[in-house]
């Protein structure tokens, strides 16, 4: 992954919390997948700064995660969510539907 996350310097925002949440998604299993994943998709441009959109794998679970790497001194998670199949590809790599969400 071209940017490697020190969990020191990592933030969560309330939503991904709250999403992590309702998910299963604990926080060390979302800090293997920002180690260990593939930044499939790019945003150099958002809102809260270059940011990218991260799959990576728990046991045979996809898992999403947007993450923003901003100018400061951290990466701040900003979503993380179990990608909808309907949605993404067979690898969840590609997404198929342009809806609202990404999910």
């Amino acid at each position: 992954m071209t940017h490697p996350v020190d969990p020191v310097s990592l933030r969560f925002s309330t939503h991904a919390l709250e999403r992590m949440y309702a998910q299963g998604i604990m926080v060390s299993e979302a800090i293997d997948v920002l180690r260990d994943g593939e930044i499939i998709e790019d945003y150099p441009n958002a809102m809260r700064g270059a940011c990218a959109l991260i799959l990576g794998w728990i046991g045979s679970r996809p898992i999403h995660i947007v993450a923003a790497y901003s100018a400061k001194d951290y990466t701040l998670v900003i979503t993380a969510y179990d990608p909808e199949p309907s949605k993404w590809s067979d690898n969840f790599r590609v997404r198929i539907s342009q809806s609202a969400g990404g999910e």
